[in-house]
């Protein structure tokens, strides 16, 4: 939804772009049509960043990953069926943020543990966006009792806002 996008704009991007570490922050859509939406906000905005999607040519996405490991691109665009069908080992990530929890929950640990450290000693954060239509999605990912605390403690209006693991 809409709401979702502008906490994208006001909240999100806001951090990424200010961010100290120089790149490294995965912004993991499980949405195509949101991807598409983030992308072009990216492109209006001339963000330094590269976008996998399921489609992308494996040429494209080995060029992609090489930038976003080296550096040469500060964010990462990833999509769920990306990671689906294709299970990239992604290097460099410093920072994840899931802007929609995704629909298959192993994804939210299998991306986490890619967090590398950082060199100079601050902690990796890994920021999830949930609303309280997420309520599924989340018990699936903290479990049912911390996932209705969770809402109930944080929903202000339809979107919740984010949890951050440091």
């Amino acid at each position: 939804p809409q709401c979702r996008f502008d906490n994208f704009k006001s909240n999100i991007w806001p951090k990424i772009r200010e961010s100290s570490r120089g790149g490294g922050q995965l912004l993991y859509i499980p949405s195509y049509f949101d991807y598409v939406k983030v992308r072009n906000y990216l492109r209006e905005q001339a963000a330094s960043f590269v976008g996998l999607w399921e489609y992308t040519d494996v040429k494209d996405m080995a060029r992609a990953r090489s930038y976003f490991s080296d550096g040469r691109r500060r964010v990462l665009i990833y999509t769920e069926r990306a990671q689906f069908f294709n299970r990239h080992l992604i290097q460099g990530i410093k920072d994840i943020f899931f802007y929609q929890l995704p629909d298959h929950p192993q994804f939210y640990s299998e991306l986490a543990n890619f967090v590398e450290d950082t060199i100079d000693g601050s902690m990796a954060t890994v920021h999830t966006c949930y609303s309280r239509y997420d309520l599924m999605k989340l018990e699936r990912i903290v479990g049912s009792d911390r996932a209705k605390t969770m809402i109930r403690k944080g929903c202000q209006g339809s979107l919740a806002g984010t949890f951050v693991f440091t």
